[in-house]
């Protein structure tokens, strides 16, 4: 089973706090060290700027062994952006992209169990 997480919040530097907050409350209730939230919060924050339009929609997947993120809309080829993809392979497991409703969204997927 799966447990899903929407949430849309402004785009800009206001949304990028609640996002940050929100994956905060959901990596301490997932159990994830603390250096594993910052890493997860600072990878959304350095996709925010990228949005396309007026708000940043977000979900969530709480899976049994994994986290995935999938944020967007996003303006085409930022999630593709080198300095962008150098940042965030460091910071999370797995990073990928798709689209969805004929906009560019990136994914973003933590493991739970520490595998790093």
């Amino acid at each position: 089973m799966t447990d899903t997480i929407f949430l849309t919040v402004p785009a800009g530097l206001r949304g990028a706090g609640v996002v940050a907050l929100v994956l905060g409350g959901l990596g301490s209730r997932l159990d994830l060290p603390v250096d594993r939230i910052d890493e997860l919060a600072l990878a959304a924050a350095t996709v925010a700027p990228a949005v396309d339009g007026t708000v940043l929609s977000l979900e969530a997947d709480v899976l049994d062994d994994r986290l995935v993120l999938r944020m967007g809309p996003l303006e085409d080829g930022a999630g593709s952006d080198a300095a962008t993809r150098r940042v965030i392979d460091t910071l999370v497991d797995r990073v990928g992209g798709l689209r969805k409703d004929g906009h560019e969204w990136i994914e973003l997927e933590l493991a739970l169990k520490e595998a790093r």
